[in-house]
């Protein structure tokens, strides 16, 4: 039996989710399920891996606010000298405005949080990218597939 986490991701003005809808996270075994409890319906239903569990749990915790870079790597890795030496090399590279150390810096958490957006788009939400910042979670905005001529 595990434990569940309940994230109906609204606030007074703002809601990433339809009305009466939230998104139920059985901690320890990854699986989420978007519930519509008005209609008493599952909408969606997705698996997160252990490692990218930690992750989605301090972007829904965080909502409506992102998470510094700083917290995402010591969230995605366990060892607690290596995460501090990335964010280290992360604030040096911010510091310094090196744009190729802070991409190569960020790569593994971005390789995550890619796997994960896959998942969290089909109910609709995003991982995005606060400039030079962290990630946020949002609503999943369209892409323009049109060709620009």
């Amino acid at each position: 039996m595990g434990s569940y986490e309940y994230y109906p991701l609204e606030t007074g003005e703002t809601a990433l989710l339809p009305q009466e809808t939230e998104l139920v996270i059985n901690t320890r075994s990854g699986h989420a399920l978007l519930i519509d409890w008005e209609r008493r319906v599952v909408g969606a239903e997705m698996y997160f891996a252990p490692f990218e569990l930690p992750l989605i749990q301090i972007l829904l915790h965080a909502w409506p606010s992102y998470v510094e870079y700083s917290k995402c790597i010591r969230t995605l890795i366990p060892d607690p000298r290596l995460a501090e030496q990335f964010v280290q090399c992360i604030g040096a590279a911010l510091e310094t405005q090196n744009k190729l150390v802070l991409n190569v810096a960020l790569e593994p958490l971005r390789t995550v949080l890619y796997g994960c957006n896959e998942r969290l788009n089909v109910i609709g939400l995003e991982i995005a990218a606060v400039y030079e910042s962290g990630y946020l979670l949002t609503k999943r905005h369209e892409r323009d597939n049109q060709e620009h001529e």
